[in-house]
């Protein structure tokens, strides 16, 4: 996808979809359940990295299936 990415942070894997430019779209791709949020293109990732904690806590790691 154009103007998707992945990124880890503090051990949790997020793919990262640019390609709207008016939002950025942050997904967590390594657990059982995909987690979304939906930001404003204009927000870096301080909330993404807030949530990662507790998502990494409640959530146990699982590897990433691409086209899964």
């Amino acid at each position: 996808m154009v103007g998707a990415s992945a990124i880890q942070i503090n051990g949790v894997q997020w793919y990262v979809d640019t390609s709207d430019p008016e939002t950025t779209v942050w997904t967590v791709v390594d657990r059982p359940v995909y987690v979304a949020v939906r930001l404003p293109a204009s927000v870096d990732s301080a909330p993404v990295t807030a949530l990662t904690t507790a998502l990494a806590g409640a959530l146990p790691y699982r590897e990433p299936e691409p086209g899964a």
